[in-house]
């Protein structure tokens, strides 16, 4: 698999059964987004809880429209030539980080007190992820700027502080 990629604005990454899940940073930028406390994001139907490992996360909800799945905040318009357009209302400022990120991605093990990133299309079919030379260099964690790095800094102990709860620190 290659690394290159330029988004393309297809916003078939922000459709389909993608799970965004949401770290307290991420929440408090919705919220900050939307100017609403943080138990409004699940009364008001951003949010729902997804179950994994025994512990209740927030995730985006997506919305439904005639058999299409897609994220609240994807945005679609036509650009000066007629093509359809997918942009994010949260872009750049509110994004949550995982979208942020993509097509960076990371693996953490705390067991193993390893951290691996690598390179995942954002979407099966993505227009975006070309050969090699085309696009722009996918971001690495070295070269992300450093609000970013604080931002995955962030999340890492969050759910190091998860795990230690569920694992109870083994």
């Amino acid at each position: 698999m290659n690394n290159a990629f330029a988004c393309r604005l297809c916003g078939e990454c922000c459709s389909g059964d993608m799970k965004v899940f949401l770290n307290p940073r991420d929440r408090e930028l919705l919220c900050e987004y939307l100017s609403c406390p943080p138990e409004e994001l699940f009364s008001r139907g951003y949010l729902v809880e997804d179950l994994r490992n025994g512990i209740s996360l927030p995730r985006l909800k997506f919305r439904e429209f005639s058999g299409i799945k897609f994220c609240p905040f994807l945005e679609n318009r036509l650009d000066e030539e007629g093509s359809l357009q997918g942009l994010c209302q949260l872009h750049p400022q509110y994004k949550p980080l995982v979208c942020h990120l993509a097509p960076l991605c990371r693996t953490v093990d705390f067991a193993e007190g390893t951290e691996i990133y690598g390179f995942m299309p954002p979407h099966p079919a993505c227009p975006g992820c070309g050969p090699e030379g085309e696009g722009r260099e996918v971001l690495t964690h070295d070269s992300l700027p450093g609000d970013l790095k604080s931002r995955l800094e962030e999340e890492r102990e969050y759910f190091r502080s998860l795990w230690l709860a569920l694992d109870g620190g083994l």
